[in-house]
């Protein structure tokens, strides 16, 4: 029996709703697309919407699917909107408890992720609950700061980020940004004010999908 695929897999953690295009010519052009992020040399990457009609989660999975494929290195995809997550970890998840006043902890502070592995090599990593506004940024800081020991590449869904103006502090925790345009459906004007918004040597050009 074959090994069940990307989409297989994310059906069996629930994410069938995201619709995972498994057409061939979408796992071309994102193995082409990761041999130009494998080019760049950067490796913490973020994938920032052009507006709300763009879906990252599919095309990061896809991605991240590629970049298996083409290094064999452990790759991640990263749920970075904790404030409004894509994914699910568990209906039953709740905030972890507040500390009673005059309570000392002398625990570090963890990123809140949790690892779903999609495959041998590629893990998508997801927030168990809804965070506090502006919660994000300093989730995907101490989740960069923990995963370097176990994936080569890491890649960001900046989804949600510029609702609270935080989208220029998480790029800036990244190697580079792609910005993701979704055809007939983002603007021209958007792309241009996002692109000249980005730092330079953080922009590592656009995506279009379709």
């Amino acid at each position: 029996m074959a090994a069940p695929g990307l989409f297989e897999r994310l059906l069996a953690l629930g994410s069938g709703a995201l619709a995972v295009d498994a057409e061939p010519e979408v796992a071309a052009a994102c193995l082409s697309i990761a041999r130009r992020l494998q080019r760049s040399g950067r490796a913490a990457i973020g994938l920032w919407p052009c507006g709300s009609a763009v879906a990252i989660p599919p095309l990061a999975l896809h991605l991240g699917d590629a970049l298996v494929r083409l290094t064999r290195a452990h790759v991640a995809v990263i749920d970075a909107n904790v404030r409004y997550p894509a994914f699910v970890a568990g209906a039953a998840s709740a905030p972890p408890a507040a500390a009673a006043p005059g309570e000392a902890t002398t625990e570090a502070p963890r990123a809140i992720f949790i690892e779903r592995w999609v495959g041998p090599s590629l893990a998508l990593l997801i927030p168990p609950h809804a965070g506090a506004p502006g919660a994000g940024v300093r989730q995907l800081q101490l989740l960069l700061n923990a995963q370097w020991r176990s994936f080569s590449y890491l890649l960001v869904d900046l989804s949600g980020f510029d609702r609270f103006g935080d989208h220029l502090n998480a790029a800036a925790l990244l190697d580079g940004v792609v910005l993701v345009a979704r055809a007939g459906r983002s603007s021209e004007a958007e792309l241009i004010r996002m692109r000249d918004e980005l730092p330079p040597h953080l922009n590592l050009g656009v995506v279009l999908t379709g």
